[in-house]
């Protein structure tokens, strides 16, 4: 109020003194303490990664982050792909070796030639840009040399590039990890266009074979046992076969009364319907007791 011990701190009482009860709150006092939401990526790491697998740590930037889990690694890709949505969030890390008996997915990419005029082909890979530049009268083999070396020398990929030893024309492609997962590695060419420039040099052509063959994620259960009592409000898994998100299931069950604090998890997955239906099938059941937790699975 404006003539008493009581000032309005918003209300502009020395201007306006309209009649009736004026009333403002002032929120300055309340409490304004903020909550720590802390996210748990799982992911795998490279033979470079000098972070102990199985064991959580702590993550505070991405030179730390590059040099436990391996640069260009599925938990280092991962880490730079979630600090792009929440730079300021806590983030741990559930660093996973490749399992032993697992097959690394392979895809590959032949190019046709000569080139009859100069350009550059738009190629992506996980999204990525990857331009590779052609000559006038470069040969299949020299593009596809070129490409190797362009996709070598571009960072954020999760696989390495050789040209192949019986046909010089094709690029072979190698996920870094072994694992189901890394069989969704996309590849295209010309993905915004010729509207935005990007257009094959005449005289060459190029045909994809689809990343495939990758086999045996690793094992959860020992990761996730040594988080011991550590609460995530947020748990991030690339695995979506049916053991792995089971296993994440089993254990917020088990450790569902350590905090009424609900955990958010999420997977995704890309298949047909019935095969999506089997796999959420399987999920469910496995988490059907679990009623003090949220699980979203998208």
């Amino acid at each position: 109020m404006s003539g008493g011990g009581l000032a309005f701190k918003y209300f502009p009482s020395q201007s306006w003194r309209p009649s009736g009860v004026n009333v403002e709150f002032d929120p300055s006092q309340a409490n304004t303490a903020t909550q720590s939401q802390r996210a748990l990526l799982i992911g795998q790491i490279t033979s470079a990664g000098t972070a102990a697998v199985n064991i959580a740590v702590q993550a505070y930037s991405q030179t730390q982050v590059n040099g436990l889990c391996g640069v260009n690694s599925m938990l280092a890709l991962k880490y730079a792909a979630y600090r792009a949505l929440d730079p300021f969030g806590e983030v741990w890390l559930g660093p996973l070796a490749d399992a032993g008996a697992g097959t690394a997915a392979t895809g590959s990419i032949s190019f046709t030639g000569p080139a009859a005029a100069a350009g550059t082909m738009a190629l992506y890979l996980m999204g990525v840009s990857v331009p590779v530049a052609v000559n006038l009268g470069d040969t299949a083999s020299t593009i596809a040399t070129n490409a190797t070396a362009a996709i070598n020398a571009t960072s954020g990929l999760a696989c390495t590039a050789a040209v192949d030893g019986t046909h010089a024309y094709q690029v072979d492609l190698t996920a870094l990890h072994k694992g189901l997962a890394l069989n969704d590695i996309d590849i295209r060419f010309n993905y915004y266009g010729a509207q935005n420039g990007e257009v094959t040099p005449a005289g060459v052509g190029w045909s994809v074979t689809p990343f495939s063959g990758g086999a045996s994620n690793p094992v959860l259960t020992s990761l996730l046992a040594n988080l011991g009592v550590q609460l995530f409000d947020f748990i991030d898994l690339p695995y979506t076969d049916t053991v792995s998100p089971a296993n994440r299931c089993s254990a917020l069950t088990a450790c569902s009364f350590r905090s009424p604090n609900s955990r958010l998890a999420a997977s995704a997955r890309i298949g047909t319907t019935s095969e999506e239906l089997n796999i959420w099938h399987a999920i469910i059941a496995a988490c059907r007791f679990h009623s003090a937790s949220a699980l979203l699975i998208s």
